[in-house]
């Protein structure tokens, strides 16, 4: 029944003239037609279920990468006396670069593990043929993976900050000209970051994700 329907759309040749695999289904007849029809779609919604997945993926690794980098900030965290100012704005300092640090971390873990896991489970559902499970496993941790979308969100500002205060830490014997021409354009370089981060984010909310979500996807 269905490919009874999509008959009349799925007529049409390829950009180079060549008959499409949907063309060769439509080619048969009868009940023939409508099954063949029925394979093609359900391969070309399984095409668009791993490229999903693979999406998760990079998510995954863009996480990881983050999380590596925040890391080594955490290595080399500055002490007290490499800023300037008075004992409780030293103290001040350190302590905001050391909670911003590890939020960047344990945020891009969290972000990392959750995103990988749900890949891997999914993709695992995939290879066994279980494409229901497979969509029910991805409702069902649907939660976690916004979870862990608002995990990478604030592990990216908390990285932003951090850096920033790693870059006054290094400035503390620099004349104040100096270090006020570098933090001032380091800033607006970790503005412009943010600002633009924040865009395709909320594009991506508008075009993608609320679109998939009325759609019950």
């Amino acid at each position: 029944m269905r490919g009874a329907l999509l008959l009349p759309q799925l007529l049409e040749r390829t950009p180079t003239g060549a008959i499409s695999p949907l063309g060769i289904a439509l080619s048969l007849r009868g009940g023939e037609a409508s099954a063949a029809v029925d394979h093609v779609l359900d391969a070309v919604t399984t095409g668009r279920m791993k490229t999903r997945l693979e999406s998760y993926g990079s998510l995954a690794v863009i996480a990881a990468l983050l999380m590596n980098a925040a890391l080594r900030m955490w290595s080399s965290a500055p002490a007290d006396h490499d800023f300037s100012g008075k004992p409780w704005v030293r103290r001040l300092l350190r302590n905001v670069f050391l909670v911003a640090s590890a939020i960047s971390i344990i945020g891009g873990l969290y972000s990392t593990v959750i995103f990988a896991l749900v890949g891997v489970y999914a993709k695992s559902a995939m290879g066994l043929g279980l494409d229901q499970q497979c969509a029910t496993f991805l409702k069902v941790t649907h939660i976690y993976r916004r979870e862990a979308y608002n995990s990478f969100v604030a592990a990216l500002v908390s990285f932003v900050l951090s850096f920033e205060l790693a870059i006054v830490a290094k400035l503390k014997d620099e004349a104040a000209a100096v270090k006020g021409a570098v933090v001032g354009a380091s800033s607006l370089a970790s503005g412009f970051l943010c600002e633009r981060c924040f865009r395709v984010l909320q594009h991506a909310y508008q075009l993608v994700y609320k679109p998939r979500m009325s759609a019950g996807l």
